[in-house]
């Protein structure tokens, strides 16, 4: 199929609208992401394997000292290892997908604090049950770009935590009240 132009000092161009010219995806950073996320799925799966039926039905972690709850606790510490570097694969993925340093630092830092939701903060429940994840997160976070950028982003996170917790607050006493209101009404 041959385009006819009208005229030889003529530019067309028929690619994909909102196309970047000379952008490309660093494939080597989205298939390093990828591998990360299968590692984290097979270690969460041999984790699951590892949990003694037991303990699935308690919803307790087994006795660390007998045979299944050392096969537990090597399970659980590989599937942190894994998160953790799927974390790290996904910060680096943002920071590689946006365009210009300023974006690039706020990518980074949004993805981190997707990371601190995700695991739980430092010594928090969250974070405690899956075998310190949100302490490990913090001294990696720490090591690589100082304590005052991760001491920061806790805090940020923090609050939006307590604000998402006090709003579901206001919710349930707004909802009582209505109830209340319409029950003394009839």
């Amino acid at each position: 199929m041959s385009r006819e132009f009208a005229n030889d000092n003529e530019l067309r161009h028929f690619g994909v609208k909102g196309m970047k010219w000379g952008v490309r995806k660093n494939r080597e950073t989205a298939n390093r992401l990828k591998a990360a996320r299968g590692e984290e799925k097979l270690a969460y799966r041999s984790l699951r394997k590892a949990t003694p039926i037991s303990s699935k039905i308690l919803g307790l972690a087994p006795n660390r000292h007998s045979a299944a709850g050392k096969n537990y606790n090597r399970a659980l510490n590989k599937y942190v290892d894994t998160r953790q570097k799927r974390i790290e694969a996904q910060v680096k993925y943002a920071k590689e997908k946006a365009s210009n340093p300023k974006s690039a630092a706020k990518a980074e830092r949004k993805a981190y604090m997707k990371a601190f939701r995700e695991v739980g903060l430092r010594d928090s429940a969250k974070s405690v049950s899956a075998n310190n994840a949100g302490t490990k997160l913090y001294k990696s976070i720490k090591n690589t770009k100082g304590k005052a950028y991760v001491d920061s982003l806790e805090t940020k996170v923090t609050k939006q935590q307590y604000a998402i917790v006090a709003g579901s607050l206001a919710a349930i006493a707004g909802s009582y009240l209505v109830s209340a209101y319409t029950n003394s009404k009839y």
